[in-house]
C-alpha cells in the first residue's frame, strides 16, 4: 500500500479541490522515501497550488483501497491565492454540500464527509512538529493496532 499526504485546505467553510483531468481531489501526493508526511504535504501544496502554508495539523490516517492517506488540515489566509501548477488544471473552493455533487475521487469524498461531519472540530488531531516527525515514526504509528471506524469504501484509522 502506498503512503500519500492529503491536505484539506479550508477557508470560510469551503474546501479547496484540485483537478488534474476529469475528477476533483484534495491536494496531495506520494510520500517520497526520504521525506516525512508533513514535508510531503508542504511540497505538494507548493507544487500543485503554488502556496506555502502556515501550520498543518495532522488529523488521521485514512486507508483507501490502495493508498494510506496521511490527512492534514490547514486554514488558508484570505490573502493566499492558490493557482494551478504542475499537473493541476484547475483549483477551486467548494462547500462540502457542493462537493457531494461533483465527480470526485472516493477518498476525497470520504475524507471531506468525515471531516465536515465532525464540524471541523479537530477530533483526533495530532500536530506534526516539523523535523521531530520522521518517516520511521509515521510508519510505526501506522503499524500499531488503531481503533477502526468503517466507512463505505475506506477505513479511518484513529490514533490511540
Amino acid at each position: 500500500m502506498k503512503d500519500r499526504a492529503t491536505v484539506i485546505c479550508r477557508r470560510n467553510g469551503k474546501v479547496l479541490l484540485v483537478r488534474r483531468s476529469v475528477r476533483w481531489a484534495l491536494p496531495g501526493g506520494k510520500i517520497r522515501v526520504d521525506e516525512t508526511p508533513l514535508n510531503c504535504a508542504r511540497r505538494e501544496l507548493r507544487e500543485e497550488i503554488s502556496v506555502d502554508v502556515g501550520p498543518l495539523e495532522y488529523l488521521w490516517l485514512f486507508r483507501g483501497l490502495s493508498k494510506l492517506h496521511h490527512v492534514f488540515v490547514s486554514d488558508l489566509d484570505d490573502d493566499a491565492r492558490p493557482q494551478p501548477a504542475s499537473e493541476i488544471c484547475e483549483c477551486r473552493w467548494f462547500t462540502p454540500a457542493e462537493i457531494a455533487t461533483l465527480v470526485v475521487s472516493v477518498p476525497t469524498w470520504e475524507i471531506v464527509s468525515i471531516a465536515s461531519s465532525r464540524h471541523w472540530s479537530g477530533h483526533g488531531q495530532r500536530e506534526y512538529r516539523g523535523s521531530d516527525a520522521t518517516r520511521r515514526q509515521s510508519e510505526s504509528r501506522s503499524q500499531r493496532r488503531p481503533r477502526e471506524s468503517s466507512s463505505k469504501r475506506g477505513i479511518l484509522l484513529c490514533g490511540e
